[in-house]
């Protein structure tokens, strides 16, 4: 009979293809780890447009991008400026909101949903302001 060890079946586990492939039917399931992985990847979502959004302004702001508004690069560091307090905040307001729930099944959860959620207003903030300006 073959023994088995802590680290061998973590190994195991960890190269098996099936360890990574976790699916979930995010409108049906109601497990807290669906919701954690739900959560998780809406926020992947959110995240991916607001970079998407982040990219393509940098590129009009950088001066590279001919437009027909005067080339400004103050604006592009105030810009970038803005993003990492804004980065600094998110991570800081969801890991208060989290850690409310710290050692428990919904720290994920709440953590997630919280990136989801002010990703999702800095996106629509952007997008406004684009439209003012």
């Amino acid at each position: 009979m073959m023994k088995w060890t802590v680290s061998t079946a973590i190994a195991i586990i960890l190269i098996s293809p099936s360890a990574y492939s976790l699916e979930f039917d995010c409108k049906n399931d109601t497990s807290q780890a669906a919701i954690n992985f739900c959560l998780g990847a809406e926020a992947e979502q959110q995240k991916a447009k607001l970079q998407d959004y982040v990219k393509k302004k940098m590129e009009v702001l950088s001066c590279t991008n001919k437009t027909s508004k005067p080339c400004d690069t103050n604006n592009l560091d105030n810009f970038k400026k803005s993003q990492r307090s804004w980065q600094k905040y998110l991570e800081d307001q969801c890991k208060y909101e989290a850690d409310l729930f710290k050692g428990g099944s919904m720290y994920a959860g709440v953590s997630n949903s919280c990136q989801d959620f002010i990703t999702k207003q800095r996106l629509e903030l952007l997008k406004n302001i684009d439209q003012k300006g």
